[in-house]
Parts: structure tokens; C-alpha cells; sequence
């Protein structure tokens, strides 16, 4: 029994349970009809193991000039499309790999279609149960990670975009646009979504926007060597602190992402609260705070 199974049955549980406290003592039949199947879901949990995890599953769909109606999409566009999405996919995963921990990455695979306009239906391959049942696959990260920068970049806040892009490498950002320049050339819209997010894209101006939120224009990089002092590391997690050394004593604490370059974070610990050189990649989102990503120190 994989996760949405058991979560499907423990509904079905609490609706049954629902109705027998509510039936009237008289209705002898019906009670024992929801007791009888009561027992089956209960013994069907006891013996059940849900240590298989769902596969990662996505919905999409598309309206515009290559779309025909409920009934079709042009076979050239739908691979055109559906390859960029599977390489935006694949490289957000390579750029979180060294935050969830090594896993394979593997292209999703159209498993049916879907209507409303027309779509496809796309999961990842089966995994057998490697997984834990609350754990999320690096493809289900991936997918939740690609929503919210949609959805930021639609959106008129920089720095919510700027936190989003802060664990994606620019090749990842690159293939992101890519999927969504090819819907503004095609004058397509689309909508994603699966049982944690839903994203409707509603109108081509939508699309220019990310595109444009997700160009070499908006997003402003460079290295830089830092003088800082860090305060704190969060290996597990590759995050740490520090502080910009300056002649101001009031210098704010920053955050960095410790990138895939830093073989060993916890090594940052020798060189806690003294003087470090460090080089940082400093990204700016539009008028956003500068988010760090730590590349080197010494």
C-alpha cells in the first residue's frame, strides 16, 4: 500500500465510523453492513505496509494555437514541449541533489492523457519502495521546487523568487525559461498540478512575465570574494551564517546556501568567529535582497 492508498483508506475509515455514530439503533441491517466492511478496512491497515511511496505524478495542460480543443495537440509541439519540461525537471534535481542526498534522477514518463484543454499525464518511474512514506523523491522536490518559482515569478515579489532560486544553479534557471519561451513563441498557456500544488497560467502577459523574471536581465550574478566571519553551520541542511567584516558593527547577519563546490561543509566549523576570505556567488533578483551562495573560503 502506497501513501495516497493508506491515506484513501483512512478516509473511507472516518466516513464509515462517521455514519455508524450517526445511525439510528433500529437500522440493524445497514449497521451491520459499515461494521462488517469497519473490520475489513481496520484489518487491511493492521497487515498493510506503507513504506511504498507514491510516485511523483504531474498534470499538465495546454491551450493556444497548437492545441485543438479537448481533442488533440500538434505532435510537434507536444514533443517540443514535453522534452523542455523534462530537462527543466531533470536539471532542478541535479542542482538540489546536494541538498536531498544522493538519489538517481530519471526523466518522467507520460503515463496517459489529460483534458481540459489537452495535456498529459506524467509520473515518474516506479521506484519499489526505496523510499520512506513521508519522504519525498528527488523528482517530487523537484516538481513542488518548479511550481513555486512559477508562481513567484508571476508574482511582483522579487525577494520571494530570489529565496526560490536560491538552490538552483543557472543551468536550471536556463531550462526553465527554455520550457517557458517556447509557450510565449507558440502563444500557449498552460496549467500544472498534481495532489500538493495547482499553477494556471491564465493569459500570455503571464508568460512574458516569467520569462522575463527568469532572464539574464532580472537575475544579476557575480563572484565575489568577501572578508566575513561565520558565525554558524548547518551541514545536513548546507546553509550557514555570517557576517560581512566592515567598519560597521551593526553589520546585519547573513544567509548562505553552502553550494555542490563545498565537498564537506562541516569543515566551516574550524573556522568559526575569526576573519575568513570567502568567495560567494551574489545573485539579485530585480530589486531584491542579494542571496549568497558560499563557492570557496580559506
Amino acid at each position: 500500500m502506497n501513501k495516497d492508498e493508506y491515506i484513501y483508506v483512512l478516509s473511507e475509515r472516518s466516513q464509515i465510523i462517521s455514519m455508524l455514530e450517526s445511525m439510528d439503533e433500529t437500522d440493524v441491517i445497514s449497521r451491520m453492513s459499515l461494521e462488517y466492511r469497519l473490520s475489513k478496512i481496520d484489518d487491511e491497515l493492521k497487515n498493510s505496509n506503507i513504506n511504498r511511496h507514491s510516485p511523483a505524478k504531474a498534470i499538465i495542460t495546454f491551450k493556444g494555437d497548437p492545441v485543438f480543443g479537448t481533442v488533440g495537440i500538434s505532435s510537434t509541439f507536444g514533443a517540443k514541449i514535453l522534452k523542455a519540461f523534462n530537462s527543466a525537471i531533470t536539471n532542478v534535481s541535479t542542482s538540489l541533489l546536494p541538498i536531498l542526498g544522493a538519489q538517481k534522477v530519471e526523466p518522467m514518463v507520460i503515463t496517459g492523457t489529460a483534458k481540459g484543454s489537452f495535456g498529459f499525464i506524467l509520473e515518474e518511474p516506479s521506484r519499489e519502495g526505496i523510499l520512506d512514506f513521508d519522504e519525498k523523491s528527488i523528482t517530487a522536490s523537484s516538481l513542488e521546487k518548479t511550481y513555486r518559482v512559477l508562481k513567484s515569478a508571476i508574482s511582483s515579489d522579487d525577494d520571494m523568487l530570489s529565496a526560490e532560486l536560491e538552490d538552483l544553479d543557472e543551468n536550471a534557471i536556463k531550462k526553465l525559461r527554455e520550457f517557458i519561451d517556447i509557450l510565449v513563441k507558440e502563444k500557449t498557456i498552460f496549467t500544472i498540478k498534481n495532489s500538493d500544488f495547482s499553477l494556471i497560467v491564465r493569459n500570455p502577459q503571464q508568460l512574458e512575465t516569467i520569462s522575463y523574471k527568469l532572464s539574464v536581465d532580472n537575475i544579476k550574478e557575480e563572484i565575489r570574494e568577501l572578508n566575513v566571519i561565520f558565525l554558524g553551520v548547518l551541514p545536513n541542511k548546507r546553509r550557514c551564517e555570517f557576517k560581512i567584516v566592515s567598519d560597521n558593527d551593526q553589520q546585519s547577519v547573513e544567509v548562505a546556501t553552502i553550494s555542490s563546490y563545498i565537498k564537506s561543509p562541516e569543515t566551516i566549523n574550524g573556522f568559526l568567529e575569526k576573519p575568513v576570505l570567502a568567495k560567494f556567488l551574489c545573485t539579485t533578483v530585480g530589486d531584491g535582497k542579494t542571496k549568497y551562495s558560499l563557492r570557496d573560503f580559506a
